[in-house]
């Protein structure tokens, strides 16, 4: 350590205090000026360190003796800085090859400099400090690699990284730092030099194409002339615009030749997006003219998405639509009674009308014949046959069109079978009660009508049909029913009532089924489903995955699972203090004010009890 240069005034007080010749009051004030003399030795620039190989170090005023490297060669990349305790230290992102399990980067440290140099830059010795460097998932702290090189080395020093130093995701992280001191031709030891080092493996920088599809339209009826697939990528795609998303009616097709794709892309019968980035939105468009015909058919959609000219992570996806009978025309009831239908005129590609009734399938218009009974008709307005529902009631809205008796003397029932129509009275009203039965009273001719039934229970886990069965009559002077006429409305019933699981519970393996007992579907799987409040509770391993899909302006990826509220990180490393210091850094010296100033209250107390 450096020696201490005292007054000759203040050591002749002190052989003073050794001859008894002072009082009490002035080994006070000796104790005083003591105390004063150790403090600019305590406030200087000076350092005192342990080690393990020397006991004391040689030190010297901070900055003349330097250490610095820079990376040369290997495959590292600059990511910017790391700060520590308030130093912005150098970081960099190593890259294993691909064809091994290692990578060598080599560093300069020629730049270094020490004091009063004379040849070169003055430093006679290098020595490097390679502190955490172990597989991002051992918890353990492996021990500190130490290395020297003599001025020969001119600076230059490899090293060979082979730890991945990151987890799968790329969220967190466990740096290799590399520390470098130098000595130089005095003797003098510099402050640290540090670098840190993230470790990865190509397969890390090119992660799975994640893509949000905005709606499947799956197992839905269509009545369209185009079906449109959007979307966004969510990741994968590593901003290299080589992220791709192709649609089509066959498989077969994302494998025709080029001038076979140009005739399909033309004819709307495949199509492709440009390349995209993550975040970006994609819609593409088929076309479904001329698929119709005079029967419900199932048309498969393929979806196919890639990463780069090599179709990285491909995968092909498909759903199934329900192209409704003649693009969703409908005949009236009164068409459907009369003994007509629809066929299909392949010729023009559309539906047309067969019956007694005749139908314009430009206007839409129909057209009834004229009447030859002297039954009773209505026609029904809504709902009409083939029509889609969700809603928990069906409305029989139509009017009276012609009658034979008197003013007000006509009336409308509606049921769920045709055997209700004819129930006896105590039955229709308890039928009424559960609206399954409905009756309207004194119509007349042109009068309109509105009869409700529920149609609670009447869904299922599947898409079905449900008949409403009415029937027109008025009354004779007996009150019996004559002049009947009968007709029936089919309503398509969407299964679960339109209640679509997300796709994320879908993939995790879950199905809708139906409980017969309360009337409704319950989902069978790994997410949660109130079917009161239609309510989805995501699991918790998902969580952050949704936060971050609806919060991307609150992502921050310098925090802990980039800022997901939902996230605990465990403390696995404990490798650093809060500074960022080795523990062995910890132990140091006692400071110089701390020995003199126990020195000063020692030799006091031999003055006052001698006094």
């Amino acid at each position: 350590m450096k020696s201490i240069d005292l007054e000759p005034s203040l050591l002749k007080c002190i052989n003073d205090v050794n001859n008894e010749r002072i009082s009490m009051r002035t080994a006070i004030i000796l104790s005083a000026l003591l105390l004063i003399v150790s403090l600019p030795i305590e406030l200087g620039n000076n350092t005192y360190e342990l080690d393990s190989e020397i006991t004391v170090m040689n030190t010297h005023d901070s900055g003349s003796t330097v250490a610095n490297a820079t990376v040369v060669g290997g495959n590292a990349e600059y990511k910017g800085t790391r700060n520590v305790a308030g130093h912005e230290w150098p970081k960099y992102q190593v890259l294993i090859e691909e064809d091994t399990t290692y990578t060598t980067v080599t560093f300069d440290a020629y730049n270094s400099f020490g004091n009063n140099s004379v040849l070169q830059n003055g430093i006679v010795s290098y020595n490097w400090s390679v502190f955490f460097d172990k597989p991002f998932e051992d918890t353990t702290i492996p021990p500190t690699h130490e290395f020297s090189e003599d001025e020969s080395s001119l600076g230059i020093w490899s090293y060979e990284f082979a730890n991945i130093t990151v987890d799968e995701e790329m969220n967190l992280e466990s740096p290799i730092r590399i520390e470098l001191r130098v000595t130089d031709e005095e003797g003098n030891i510099s402050e640290k030099f540090r670098m840190y080092f993230t470790v990865v493996h190509p397969s890390h920088l090119d992660s799975e194409l994640i893509i949000q599809y905005d709606s499947y339209q799956n197992q839905t009826m269509v009545t369209s002339n185009e079906i449109n697939i959007s979307g966004s990528i969510q990741s994968g795609s590593e901003n290299n615009n080589d992220a791709y998303v192709e649609i089509a009616f066959n498989m077969e097709d994302f494998n025709a030749s080029a001038v076979q794709k140009y005739n399909l892309y033309h004819d709307n019968k495949w199509a492709k997006t440009d390349g995209l980035n993550d975040s970006d939105s994609f819609s593409l468009m088929l076309s479904l003219e001329g698929m119709y015909t005079n029967e419900t058919i199932t048309q498969m959609i393929y979806i196919k998405s890639y990463e780069g000219d090599d179709k990285r992570w491909e995968t092909v996806y498909w759903i199934e639509v329900y192209l409704q009978a003649c693009q969703g025309v409908t005949a009236p009831e009164g068409a459907i009674e009369a003994g007509g239908e629809f066929v299909f005129d392949e010729s023009l590609g559309i539906c047309l009308w067969d019956g007694e009734w005749t139908y314009d399938p430009l206007t839409g218009e129909w057209t009834a014949p004229p009447v030859l009974h002297e039954d009773v008709v209505v026609q029904v307005l809504s709902p009409v046959s083939g029509i889609l529902t969700m809603s928990d009631t069906v409305t029989l809205y139509g009017m009276v069109l012609s009658s034979t008796a008197s003013p007000e003397n006509m009336y409308v029932e509606a049921a769920f079978s045709s055997e209700d129509l004819n129930a006896s009275p105590v039955d229709k009203y308890e039928l009424a009660l559960d609206q399954q039965w409905a009756k309207a009273f004194d119509l007349n001719d042109t009068d309109q009508f509105n009869l409700t039934l529920s149609l609670e229970g009447k869904f299922s886990n599947n898409t079905l049909t449900q008949t409403v069965f009415y029937k027109a009559y008025e009354l004779d002077s007996n009150y019996e029913e004559i002049n009947v006429g009968y007709g029936q409305v089919d309503i398509t019933l969407i299964a679960c009532q339109g209640v679509v699981a997300p796709s994320s519970a879908t993939d995790a393996g879950g199905e809708f089924i139906y409980d017969s007992a309360l009337g409704y579907c319950i989902w069978d799987g790994v997410w949660d489903f109130d079917p009161i409040t239609n309510q989805w509770n995501l699991p918790i391993s998902q969580l952050c995955e949704e936060w971050e899909y609806w919060n991307a302006d609150l992502i921050n990826p310098g925090l802990p699972g980039n800022g997901c509220p939902y996230f605990e990180l465990e403390n696995m490393l404990n490798q650093t203090d809060d500074e960022g210091d080795d523990p062995e850094e910890d132990n140091l010296m006692p400071s110089i004010s701390f020995i003199l100033a126990s020195a000063t209250i020692l030799v006091a107390a031999i003055i006052a009890r001698r006094d």
